[in-house]
C-alpha cells in the first residue's frame, strides 16, 4: 500500500526526509517539519504517506532497520507486506479504522497504538471517513519499538528516559523539546523530534504527542525498558500493564 518511491536529491541542510541537518549529522537533536516532508501515493492509490525518519538514511528504502512515517488512507483496500518487519500503527486523526490481519478483524482506536507483523496479509476499512495514521515499523531481531502518549497542558513536564534513538510526534498542540546540551526546539501539530545518541530531554507544551523510542534487540537490559514519566495509556510490544498503569515484563 505504502510507495517504496525515493524523492528528489533533498535541499542544502536536509536529508531526503525533510530533516534539518543544520547542526550536522552528529548532533544530538534533528528536527522534521511536516512543511517539509514530500508526500508519495501509495501504489493503489487508497492514500498518501510521508516518512518522517528512518535508519539507516542513505541506501535503499527498503533496506531500513526502522522507519517512522505518517499516512492519509482515504480509502479501504489491502496494506503492502513487509517481510520480517514488525510494525505499531496508531490512529492520530479525528477518527481510527479497523484492520484485518490474517483474516481477523481489530478495531484501532484514536490513540491506541496497534501491534501486527508486516508478513501478514492485512486490510484496513474505514470506518468514518478519510484516517489519519502514524506507523513505526522494525526490522525484527534487530531493533523494538515503544510507543507512549504523552497528554500535558503544561505542566507537569515529561523527562524521556534514554534509548538510542527516539522520536516526539506532536499529534495536537504545541510542545518543545530540550535538555542540557540541546537547543530548545519549537513543535507543532505533524512535526517531529529525532533525538540520537541516548541524550535524556525534557518536554514541556500542551496537548498530545506520540513518544516513539528505539532500540537495538541487543542493548535492551534483562529488566525490560524504562518508562517515560508524565505519559498516559503506555504501550510496548513486548510488555504488559500492572494495576497501577506501569509496564511489566511478560
Amino acid at each position: 500500500m505504502e510507495s517504496s518511491a525515493v524523492g528528489p536529491e533533498p535541499s542544502p541542510g536536509r536529508d531526503r526526509h525533510g530533516v534539518s541537518r543544520s547542526d550536522g549529522p552528529d548532533a544530538p537533536v534533528h528536527v522534521s517539519l511536516d512543511r517539509n516532508r514530500r508526500p508519495s501515493p501509495w501504489k493503489n492509490g487508497g492514500g498518501t504517506t510521508w516518512e518522517v525518519a528512518r535508519s539507516p538514511t542513505d541506501g535503499d528504502i527498503a533496506d531500513f532497520d526502522w522507519r517512522v512515517s505518517t499516512a492519509l488512507i482515504e480509502r479501504d483496500g489491502p496494506f503492502s507486506t513487509f517481510p520480517g518487519i514488525d510494525r505499531l500503527i496508531v490512529a492520530v486523526g479525528e477518527r481510527g479504522f479497523d484492520l484485518t490481519v490474517d483474516g481477523v478483524e481489530h478495531q484501532v482506536d484514536r490513540l491506541r497504538p496497534f501491534d501486527f507483523s508486516g508478513d501478514r496479509p492485512t486490510s484496513c476499512r474505514l470506518t468514518g471517513g478519510p484516517a489519519r495514521d502514524v506507523n513505526v515499523m522494525t526490522r525484527r531481531g534487530v531493533f523494538t519499538a515503544t510507543i507512549e502518549v504523552l497528554s500535558l497542558d503544561g505542566e507537569p513536564s515529561a523527562t524521556i528516559p534514554s534509548a538510542h534513538e527516539s522520536l516526539v510526534f506532536v499529534v495536537t498542540g504545541r510542545f518543545t523539546v530540550g535538555g542540557a546540551g540541546v537547543s530548545t526546539i519549537d513543535l507543532g501539530p505533524l512535526d517531529a523530534a529525532i533525538v540520537k545518541g541516548y541524550a535524556r530531554i525534557v518536554v514541556n507544551g500542551t496537548g498530545t504527542a506520540l513518544l516513539i523510542r528505539l532500540h537495538p534487540i541487543a542493548e535492551i537490559p534483562a529488566r525490560g525498558l524504562p518508562g517515560a514519566s508524565g505519559t498516559t495509556h503506555p504501550f510496548t510490544r513486548d510488555a504488559s500493564i500492572d494495576a497501577n498503569g506501569a509496564l511489566k515484563s511478560d
